[in-house]
């Protein structure tokens, strides 16, 4: 699985591989704990082989992108 970060301009990059959702979960808290960031509440919602998550920044997201699905 590949971690994407979403900017509030909606340019997407790839941060992580993963195995997991467990690691893909870790990757989005260190991310946002680099960025001194504190993640408010998780949303979470999937669509096709992509699991869109909001951490409450309001214009940035992540994206957990299942391949070979």
């Amino acid at each position: 699985m590949k971690v994407l970060f979403q900017n509030s301009q909606g340019k997407t990059r790839e941060i992580a591989y993963v195995s997991t959702i467990e690691e893909a979960n870790k990757v989005i808290n260190r991310f946002c704990e680099e960025r001194n960031f504190y993640i408010h509440y998780k949303r979470k919602w999937k669509k096709d082989n992509v699991t869109y998550v909001d951490v409450g920044s309001h214009t940035e997201f992540f994206h957990i992108v299942e391949e070979g699905k």
